[in-house]
């Protein structure tokens, strides 16, 4: 009988769940559900049908429901979204019920439940298969990435130093600026696979007092500014942080040399570090012209380049994000149009 209902109001049905559906996670994720929500109510119904004529429940439902969390994954949507997606189908078959007097059988509501907890059980596996599998495929970029960055900057090192080694150029040459830039971009990228490969392990951060303006002028020095005209550092000597040395220098070198790197010619990079209550900021301000349209939510994201300069991994800022996180902080990125960007790193001043 409900199956012969659900059937014959089909439409009616789906445009409650969506509607409500909408009202719970906003039109947008709704709107990206739509599909999901046609398929689940089409195979719930089988479900019940088959149930109604005495034979076992449908197999499709958990079928569907896997092939529905391994999409909202893809799609990036929270797993919560799952359980709405049957839950607001259940709610709109009741509403539908009630619109239309129909007087359901106790069985039949047991039916219903069995398959929206056989599709939430698929659901939520799939996604959980799915994103595990995505963080493995992004590992492995990420590491193919970088691997590739550092065999071309020892390359490039290994060649102008036995130029330097055969007299063909001397130690004050263009040569010898290009052996020191790469053996440079070889120690960050070395220091920021530690640094993620630590994060990744979930390591606890080793907190000890740090004096920042030392940190930051020992990576000041420690670069190469290329075209930037200036790169200042404004911060108070006495300023002191508690801090794991390592990741904290990972995520600082890679914001400094991010803005260097997208900084236009003959254009500045200021660094500034204060206190601010029980927090330490430290600012890395850039002239690259501003982000392009839609960049700053997704900067921290691997592989989301800053500007139209692609060189690189792409995936300094996702370090930095991912070491304000691991010292209970926070990153964000402040977009100047025209003019350039600010990243603010916050993090505790003091251990917790």
């Amino acid at each position: 009988m409900l199956a012969e209902v659900v059937q014959q109001h089909r439409e009616r049905v789906l445009a409650l769940a969506r509607r409500r559906l909408g009202q719970m996670v906003g039109q947008e994720a709704a709107t990206e559900g739509q599909e999901y929500l046609s398929e689940l109510l089409d195979e719930l119904v089988a479900g019940l049908t088959a149930s109604g004529d005495g034979g076992p429940p449908a197999p499709r439902i958990e079928q569907t429901a896997a092939q529905c969390g391994w999409k909202r994954q893809e799609h990036g949507a929270a797993i919560s979204l799952i359980a709405h997606d049957f839950g607001v189908i259940c709610d709109a078959v009741a509403q539908l019920a009630d619109e239309t007097a129909t007087r359901v059988d106790p069985g039949e509501w047991q039916a219903l439940n069995r398959a929206v907890d056989s599709g939430i059980a698929a659901a939520l596996s799939a996604y959980e298969k799915q994103r595990q599998q995505r963080e493995q495929d992004e590992r492995a970029t990420r590491l193919g990435a970088v691997a590739h960055e550092l065999r071309n900057a020892l390359g490039a090192a290994s060649t102008g130093f036995t130029m330097i080694k055969q007299r063909r150029v001397g130690t004050d040459s263009r040569t010898a600026d290009l052996v020191t830039r790469n053996l440079g971009r070889a120690a960050i990228l070395a220091n920021s696979l530690i640094a993620e490969s630590r994060l990744d392990a979930a390591v606890q951060p080793s907190l000890a007092p740090l004096r920042l303006r030392l940190l930051i002028d020992d990576i000041v020095g420690s670069l190469t500014t290329g075209a930037v005209a200036a790169l200042s550092v404004d911060a108070a000597p006495e300023l002191t942080v508690m801090a794991d040395e390592q990741l904290l220098i990972s995520a600082l070198t890679n914001l400094i040399q991010n803005a260097v790197k997208f900084t236009r010619p003959e254009g500045s990079v200021f660094v500034r570090a204060r206190p601010d209550g029980p927090n330490v900021v430290i600012e890395v301000e850039d002239e690259c012209g501003g982000l392009p349209p839609g960049t700053a939510e997704r900067i921290f994201t691997p592989f989301v380049q800053q500007g139209a300069n692609r060189t690189g991994a792409g995936l300094g800022l996702t370090i930095v994000r991912k070491v304000a996180v691991a010292h209970r902080g926070s990153v964000r990125v402040v977009d100047l149009p025209g003019r350039g960007c600010v990243f603010e790193l916050r993090i505790p001043a003091s251990a917790p």
